[in-house]
């Protein structure tokens, strides 16, 4: 059977907006602000414009209590522009989000107040506990069968909240992003350690951690850890979402990141080398927080408050697919006929495999099997001597 995308019209579009929904996100972040914009199509959803600017809102807010006046000014052109983009593009919703150096500067609401009379955006200010909550769903959006705690480390704070049997528990929040445990002296290990120390001791979500799940990691700085273990391990698969460390490969990340200069960071890892001042606390912080909540493996998510936000706009029946067979269709299968063919191929292989031996568990091998179902026929009108180097590369 040969599948062929339905023909688009001058945007380059499919013509079936009935099915698709976009959802731009805004984060305005203690270290970055954010603009996504995501395409909705039942449980599956793609971000297709994703623009970072490191404005540094929070940069000195201890010492000051004010948001750094070089990153407002940054943060405003970069609001500015995210409005344009998102008014050129005609995008029906959007969500604008600020936490936790907007809600604790002196100057956070003035803020607030500038960009929604000069730019026309109107941000939410959102409390600790609601920045855990949709940082966790955010999570379980992308990995449905999560068990453990969800840890979002963002510039200036930290959220942790557990996840268990679908859903998130009661959400935490501390003073412990790199923005806020840093000061004008150079980085000491053991003295943050002793000041994480002091505030996981508190935490309610740790104390009940033990043995219990993974920590699903969020946030940029631990992402930038990841990367770092990828290249350590020359790891064949360099996908950051669903990345998992055990304790001891924390640790020998933790280790050479304390051994680095900025400069050795860019000739090993371009990407991490952007935070090479903070991935000290960073991995200050993650070692602390296995080591209260006696956990094993970190496992980096790729989904976090953003996607925990355009979750909500997924209605409750399509959230009970799973994401990467939704992901797979919508991707691999744009017509009804291909969407057809992928479901049938599926339940004719299932018998071939009822004897053979699982490889990641029944279930993950039958997820798997579903999701290959439904990419394998979208190479079909490709050239057959290019097909399996495109094919692969898709």
């Amino acid at each position: 059977m040969s599948v062929v995308r339905p023909p688009c019209g001058e945007s380059g579009m499919r013509q079936d907006k009935d099915a698709l929904r976009e959802v731009a996100v805004i984060d305005v972040g203690s270290n970055s602000v954010r603009l996504v914009i995501y395409r909705i199509e039942g449980r599956s959803f793609t971000p297709f414009l994703n623009e970072k600017v490191m404005a540094g809102l929070g940069r000195n807010l201890n010492e000051t209590g004010r948001l750094s006046p070089e990153g407002v000014q940054r943060a405003l052109r970069a609001l500015d522009r995210f409005k344009s983009l998102i008014d050129g593009l005609g995008v029906p919703t959007v969500e604008v989000v600020a936490t936790a150096a907007i809600r604790t500067a002196e100057d956070g609401s003035e803020f607030v107040d500038i960009v929604r009379r000069q730019i026309g955006l109107n941000i939410t200010v959102i409390d600790g506990e609601e920045e855990a909550r949709l940082s966790a769903l955010g999570v379980l959006a992308g990995v449905p069968d999560a068990q453990g705690i969800a840890g979002d480390l963002g510039g200036s704070s930290l959220e942790l909240v557990p996840i268990a049997n679908g859903a998130p528990g009661a959400g935490e929040t501390w003073r412990l992003g790199p923005l806020s445990l840093m000061n004008e002296a150079a980085f000491d290990s053991e003295e943050v350690a002793l000041r994480v120390n002091d505030a996981l001791s508190q935490s309610p979500a740790l104390a009940g951690a033990q043995f219990k799940g993974r920590f699903y990691a969020v946030g940029g700085a631990w992402r930038a850890f990841a990367r770092i273990d990828i290249a350590l391990r020359r790891h064949p698969l360099g996908v950051l979402h669903h990345h998992e460390m055990s304790r001891t490969e924390v640790l020998k990340v933790s280790e050479f990141v304390r051994k680095q200069s900025k400069k050795s960071l860019e000739r090993f890892e371009e990407a991490a080398a952007k935070r090479a001042d903070t991935l000290p606390y960073a991995a200050v912080v993650l070692e602390r927080i296995l080591a209260f909540g006696q956990i094993e493996r970190v496992v980096i998510s790729a989904y976090g408050l953003r996607e925990g936000l355009v979750f909500k706009h997924i209605a409750e029946a399509d959230r009970a697919q799973d994401p990467l067979i939704a992901a797979s269709e919508s991707f691999g299968a744009a017509h009804p006929r291909a969407r057809a063919f992928g479901r049938s191929l599926e339940r004719w292989v299932e018998p071939a495999f009822e004897a053979l031996p699982a490889v990641f568990g029944r279930e993950r091998d039958r997820i798997l099997r579903a999701a290959a179902s439904r990419l394998a026929d979208m190479g079909a009108m490709l050239h057959p001597d290019q097909r399996s180097e495109i094919m692969f590369d898709l």
